[in-house]
């Protein structure tokens, strides 16, 4: 059960992973807006942000991204390369900023903004959006809403899975 524990964070990751699809399939609101579910990118934020020495997190991230490429996009390198740079960026930024609830819930939205950004770029350069660059502003602030609101209610939960079961960390008693 030790040995368990220090993939809860992994397991709830993937879990968002399932729940990111589930939400977007189910709330048909949220694609009338153009708005993007990323639980998981959130989750590993605010991991990365609590647990900033783990470089083993990035290594999470690039694992879940080539998951959520296969399952979701059919090709690689979106979420490949958005998810393991959300948590390099948080760990990067979490030695500067104050550890308080307001500035991680303000670094999830610049996070989750700057991905959604490369999201529409990817996409707009390789051709799989005919969108243009003015629809996808105007969707931008549904977007950030839904990010502050997923992190304002989620943030409690990934800290405390930071906290009590670090990905991959031996917890030994000396």
């Amino acid at each position: 059960m030790r040995y368990l524990k220090r993939w809860t964070v992994a397991i709830a990751l993937f879990l968002a992973l399932i729940l990111d699809g589930s939400i977007s399939h189910f709330v048909p609101l949220l694609q009338d807006w153009g708005v993007n579910c990323w639980l998981t990118l959130i989750g590993l934020t605010l991991v990365g942000l609590e647990d900033e020495h783990n470089h083993q997190l990035i290594w999470l991230g690039l694992v879940l991204g080539l998951i959520a490429d296969a399952y979701y996009l059919g090709i690689f390198g979106i979420y490949t390369f958005i998810f393991p740079m959300a948590v390099f960026g948080a760990q990067q930024l979490s030695r500067f900023l104050p550890v308080s609830f307001w500035f991680r819930w303000g670094t999830c939205i610049i996070i989750y903004a700057v991905a959604t950004l490369y999201h529409f770029l990817a996409f707009y350069l390789v051709g799989l959006t005919q969108v243009s660059f003015r629809i996808w502003q105007s969707s931008l602030m549904p977007n950030l809403i839904w990010a502050a609101l997923l992190s304002a209610i989620s943030y409690p939960l990934w800290l405390y899975l930071a906290t009590k079961f670090p990905f991959l960390v031996r917890e030994e008693t000396y």
